[in-house]
């Protein structure tokens, strides 16, 4: 791996990382305008949906062929790991602060470790096992969520918020090796496609259209 390379990923890494910590906190502000969750997803989705169908049939049109094995990846993928962990995140922030959201959902590299150990059997080095207790006493530190009452929390708001980090943690497993047959804008395409139809199937298409959205809200 060439140095320039290994900087593009460390990149999108921290691009990446930026966009969810920002996510909850966007997410809070849109509670405002509109609060009802579902609605908030299919419009995001919605939206999603059409810009990546643009650039993968302007970029990688001939890759989009991907077989019924790969379709049926990709469904499963998809559908659970950003449908149905999106329905979770999106509720469970309804529920709870977004301080205490990005401690509870940022348990998944955590997760992540052990599901690779378990299942791949990796190694769990010193360095691994430090990069992961600093990174979320870090997070614990910077968002003071020790500072919060256990009578005050809503505990299926916790629930919620846990249940979407282990979602994700599985799905950040099941994405790593599709990138390996695939192209990640491929990837993205599909997993994107199939994490819209669990939203669909529980609410209404372009609900959001006539749900009290506020135009500010697109901004």
């Amino acid at each position: 791996m060439s140095l320039r390379t290994g900087f593009s990923g460390y990149a999108y890494v921290a691009l990446s990382a930026l966009c969810f910590g920002t996510l909850p906190i966007l997410v809070k502000i849109a509670y405002g305008f509109f609060p009802n969750p579902l609605a908030l997803l299919s419009l995001r989705l919605f939206v999603a949906f059409i810009l990546i169908w643009m650039v993968a049939l302007t970029a990688c049109r001939s890759s989009l062929a991907v077989g019924w094995r790969g379709l049926a990846y990709f469904a499963v993928v998809g559908s659970m790991g950003l449908g149905f962990n999106s329905i979770a995140y999106f509720y469970g922030l309804r529920l709870v602060p977004a301080s205490l959201m990005a401690v509870l959902f940022y348990t998944y590299p955590v997760l992540v470790n052990l599901f690779s150990i378990v299942f791949w059997r990796e190694q769990l080095t010193r360095r691994r096992l430090f990069t992961l207790l600093s990174s979320f006493t870090g997070v614990l530190l910077v968002t003071k969520t020790y500072e919060l009452s256990a009578s005050t929390v809503n505990w299926k708001g916790v629930a919620l918020s846990l249940t979407a980090g282990t979602i994700y943690a599985a799905y950040t497993l099941a994405v790593q090796r599709g990138v390996h047959k695939h192209d990640p804008l491929v990837v993205n395409t599909y997993v994107i496609t199939f994490g819209y139809l669990p939203i669909l199937l529980l609410s209404p298409p372009f609900g959001w259209l006539t749900g009290g959205l506020e135009e500010r809200l697109f901004l």
